[in-house]
């Protein structure tokens, strides 16, 4: 069974339902074992970028319920100051519950110089900085992000 199968089952696409405007709606959905990133217009798999996630004790949050949503689009921005405070190209905030810290933390995907193919942010998503403006000029505020730690069997 191929991967785009399994996340557009994930999503709830593909199955027999009338179709209605929300089955075309932009969505998110991060894989974090698969370090990857897959944006879904409908049931059409858009693109699929490498990314590097949150490092062992500053994990990205997996989504439990209700998706995460891009809440701001930041051409240039800056990193967190007690992070560095790097310039960061291409940031899209997703601010998200991290239930280990019991707070909402201030994360996002952005362009990053090191993007390796295992997880090395303090929680964000990193992505080459090509792959975060293709995604930046795709995605809207709003637009539902899904962070899973794996891609289920269905």
């Amino acid at each position: 069974m191929n991967t785009a199968f399994l996340l557009l089952a994930l999503l709830g696409v593909g199955q027999a339902q009338p179709v209605s405007a929300s089955v075309y709606q932009k969505r998110i959905l991060v894989i974090l074992d698969l370090q990857k990133v897959y944006a879904f217009e409908g049931d059409k798999l858009v693109f699929e970028l490498k990314c590097s996630t949150g490092r062992k004790g500053l994990e990205t949050p997996i989504s439990t319920g209700e998706p995460y949503k891009i809440t701001a689009k930041i051409p240039v921005g800056k990193a967190l100051p007690e992070l560095g405070g790097a310039t960061l190209y291409w940031q899209m905030r997703v601010p998200m519950y991290d239930p280990k810290q019991k707070r909402v933390r201030r994360i996002g995907f952005h362009a990053y110089h090191d993007v390796p193919d295992f997880p090395a942010s303090s929680g964000c998503i990193r992505l080459k900085k090509p792959d975060a403006k293709k995604l930046f000029d795709w995605a809207e505020v709003g637009v539902p992000v899904w962070v899973h730690d794996t891609v289920p069997i269905c």
